[in-house]
């Protein structure tokens, strides 16, 4: 379940649950993994909220390491706002790339 709660609300959900969670709002740039709520077992990478695609590969490195699984989504954008994305294939469990407006 993506951003199952607003961001900051998070104390509100059981560490316990059979359902992986994913931060959103709650997860922009690579330094959200030092307040990363317990309760999410992943994060979703959007490029234009982490700072592009180097960012990115920041951030698919340290969720690696942390044991934490990777989402690439997308804002509303385009097709070629939405290419990029591709260098997290071999990263990434989901992609939520469904936004091209043209």
């Amino acid at each position: 379940i993506e951003q199952p709660c607003p961001a900051g609300q998070e104390h509100a959900i059981d560490d316990v649950h059979p359902i992986p969670l994913c931060a959103d709002e709650s997860f922009d740039t690579v330094e959200d993994f030092a307040t990363l709520s317990t309760i999410y077992t992943m994060v979703n990478v959007k490029l234009d909220k982490c700072g592009g695609p180097t960012a990115a590969l920041r951030i698919a490195a340290e969720a690696k390491r942390r044991g934490i699984g990777l989402m690439a989504g997308s804002m509303l954008t385009t097709s070629l706002g939405i290419a990029p994305l591709f260098l997290l294939a071999g990263h990434a469990r989901w992609f939520d790339i469904d936004a091209p407006t043209y």
